[in-house]
């Protein structure tokens, strides 16, 4: 057994052998003494709050290993010695929260050290690696608790002589209680467990709804499928003695870092990409008369083995993206002051499944905690929760469902089709897939596109509705979203999330301020990566309120004007005040006689002749942005004006005739005159009707009679916000 020397440059020299349990003890692998000098001088008979924090220099190389060279601690200055009272990992000031509280007259005492991983640990990982990278460097740290009465002399000692490195039971078996022991490096963490997703299905009428099918769709159906979630980054391993047989063992983001999150869904039985199992497992969730056979499935489609392949690969890269995308926002949503996944675990209760998946998680290997449960092994924390406990949304958009009642045959007369930012999976009719847009793999080729035909999905929907075409059902929802992201977000984009919530009346004016006062002291470039996700769904109640004014039974369509003052409202309410150009674009949104003199203009190089002659502006960009203003916002109310007339007239002929013949010619006209009108809406349907205006417009005229949910995920101010 090796002897351990630890010396300062004047009154300390300290001589011991190790500690059978010692990590330099057990995995010593290098022969030799071990040589250690502080770089400050201590005072040996003075108690540890007087000990004044010190590196510290291995005079020798030093190799650690279970069988076979693992780490390496290279001579020079490569540890510390410190000491902490109050709290020790104060997120304030240190890489990782999840702060432990230190009692009154005691003190944490600790030893970090540098050392490097073996680079030819790749293939075979070891005990020492704990998922980190191979050829890359971590810190080892031990925390001892000590009275603050303890001498300087006897805390150096006990560290150095007992020195824990947590590679098995057997270590953390050793720790006293209220020790501490962690790892920190960048690597990669990795588990497999099974995902319950809430399949939410978003039945949408379109263009020309002929004969009305009875929809064969699942409400409120789960979807489980197999995730392989991978998280790299920086992080800690951390390891907390507790009294008895008990410890914790948590994972901690390293603040101000981004874990990226790679997922790979299978339903247990493939995992291929091009496998019919995840078809059959959607079907499964939406639909209440699935097609669960290939072959079956293939010749109801007429689809080839190709296509059902393709179609396989975009289903499973939409769950992909689901999943990876909720556990981001987990790991955001913690903001690094607490662990990502943290377990208390009863050394005591432990059986042998359950000590070899502890034993695997201190390698990186989480699968056995995350994708079973054990005796003696309780989650504390964990990002993968809400996936397990069914809390995240997978979205299924049927465009043109109501053609078909059948989400087979409209698959079998439309397309699948993805929206690689969502992850949302849309089953389309032809003619609404080739307005989207898509590539040969199935995706969207315009993820805002595919969000702006929703969104006109709904406003069809509502009127189809209302003009009793579809069947009024107290418990059908539809709904369309906005989605914004950015890899290097600015303060900017962080005001104007909190401006579109509080337009949205999700949140009040203070409580935006407060939020964006929170993170005043952020420099610009450290919000890194953020994504915004704002979502309105609808019952069949407000429908109503979108079209129609006055009492049941004597509405009257809403006009032109009022829907051109909703948009005005509208887009007033959400432009940002620290723009320069929305000074300008304010005036004809809030000038009445300008708005009227605009709208009667609409050609483009007119209208800013005239916002030039009245003294508006001549800024180029405050031109074209008020031009789009105008067209967008008389668009709408065009459209909308046109619906609300087309109901009216075919509700006062429902009203006397209740069960029309279908063959009528006058009920033939009003339907014909009505979808017109929806054909005007799906024609010209403008690309910010499928960003926050567009949720906010169909809002306001609903009476706020949506449920609207807004989705901020960044690692320095994350937030979610709902109305009602």
């Amino acid at each position: 057994m090796s002897n351990i020397t630890v010396s300062d440059s004047s009154s300390v020299s300290l001589t011991f052998p190790g500690d059978a349990g010692s990590a330099f003890v057990k995995y010593l692998l290098s022969p030799g003494a071990i040589s250690a000098a502080l770089t400050q001088a201590q005072k040996p008979g003075v108690a540890i709050d007087q000990f004044v924090p010190c590196g510290v220099k291995f005079t020798n190389s030093l190799k650690l290993g279970a069988t076979s060279e693992e780490l390496t601690i290279q001579p020079g200055l490569q540890g510390h010695i410190g000491i902490k009272t109050g709290t020790l990992f104060d997120p304030k000031t240190d890489d990782f929260g999840d702060s432990i509280p230190i009692p009154s007259g005691q003190a944490y005492v600790s030893l970090g050290i540098t050392a490097s991983l073996n680079a030819g640990l790749t293939e075979e990982p070891g005990d020492l690696q704990f998922g980190f990278s191979a050829g890359g460097t971590l810190t080892l740290a031990d925390y001892r608790l000590f009275e603050t009465t303890t001498q300087v002399t006897s805390a150096i000692e006990a560290l150095f002589r007992d020195f824990i490195i947590p590679a098995d039971l057997q270590d953390i078996e050793n720790m006293t209680p209220g020790a501490v022991a962690a790892i920190a490096g960048t690597g990669s963490l990795k588990f497999c467990a099974t995902a319950n997703l809430a399949a939410a299905t978003n039945p949408l009428a379109t263009l020309a709804l002929g004969n009305l099918a009875t929809l064969s769709i699942k409400p409120g159906a789960s979807l489980s499928v197999g995730a392989a979630i991978t998280l790299t980054g920086g992080y800690q391993v951390r390891v907390r003695r507790l009294e008895g047989g008990k410890f914790q063992l948590g994972y901690e983001k390293k603040q101000g870092d981004t874990l990226a999150v790679t997922a790979s869904a299978s339903t247990g039985l493939t995992a291929g990409v091009g496998s019919f199992d995840l078809i059959a497992t959607l079907l499964k969730a939406i639909s209440a008369d699935p097609v669960v056979d290939k072959d079956t499935f293939g010749k109801q489609t007429g689809l080839t083995e190709d296509e059902i392949s393709a179609i396989a690969s975009a289903v499973k890269a939409g769950i992909d993206r689901c999943l990876a995308l909720s556990v981001a926002a987990e790991l955001d949503l913690i903001a690094g002051s607490a662990a990502a996944f943290n377990y208390e675990i009863d050394l005591d209760l432990l059986d042998d499944p359950g000590k070899q998946a502890v034993h695997n998680a201190l390698g990186g290997d989480l699968e056995g905690l995350e994708g079973a449960d054990h005796p003696g092994v309780k989650r504390l924390t964990s990002v993968f929760s809400s996936l397990r406990e069914g809390k995240r949304v997978f979205k299924i958009n049927l465009l043109g469902i109501f053609n078909f009642g059948h989400v087979t045959d409209l698959l079998k007369n439309g397309r699948l089709i993805v929206d690689r930012e969502t992850g949302a999976i849309t089953i389309a009719d032809s003619a609404t897939a080739n307005r989207i847009g898509f590539t040969s793999d199935n995706f969207a080729k315009d993820g805002a596109k595919l969000r702006t035909v929703l969104a006109s999905g709904v406003t069809m929907t509502a009127g189809y509705t209302v003009g009793g075409v579809i069947p009024k059902d107290p418990s059908f929802g539809c709904g369309c979203w906005s989605f914004e992201s950015h890899q290097n977000t600015q303060r900017q984009n962080i005001a104007h999330y909190l401006h579109v919530a509080q337009a949205l009346q999700l949140m009040t004016s203070s409580d935006a301020a407060a939020k964006l006062a929170s993170v005043g002291s952020v420099p610009s470039d450290a919000f890194k990566a953020s994504t915004f996700h704002v979502e309105s769904s609808y019952a069949t109640t407000p429908f109503e309120n979108m079209f129609l004014k006055g009492a049941a039974g004597a509405a009257q369509p809403r006009s032109q004007t009022e829907y051109e003052n909703l948009g005005r409202s509208a887009m007033s309410s959400l432009l940002p005040p620290d723009d320069p150009v929305t000074t300008a674009r304010l005036r004809p949104l809030t000038e009445d006689a300008l708005w009227q003199k605009l709208t009667s203009l609409l050609a483009a190089e007119a209208m800013k002749q005239e916002l030039r002659d009245q003294g508006v502006t001549d800024n180029p960009a405050a031109l074209g942005a008020i031009v789009s203003d105008v067209l967008l916002i008389f668009w709408w109310a065009e459209a909308m004006s046109a619906m609300a007339n087309a109901l009216a007239d075919l509700l006062q002929f429902l009203k006397s005739n209740p069960k029309p013949d279908p063959q009528n010619n006058t009920f033939k006209k009003l339907r014909k005159a009505l979808d017109d009108s929806m054909g005007h809406v799906s024609d010209d349907t403008q690309p910010s009707f499928g960003e926050p205006w567009g949720l906010l417009v169909m809002a306001r005229a609903s009476g706020m009679n949506d449920t609207t949910t807004a989705i901020l995920v960044n690692s320095k101010l994350s937030f979610v916000a709902q109305r009602p």
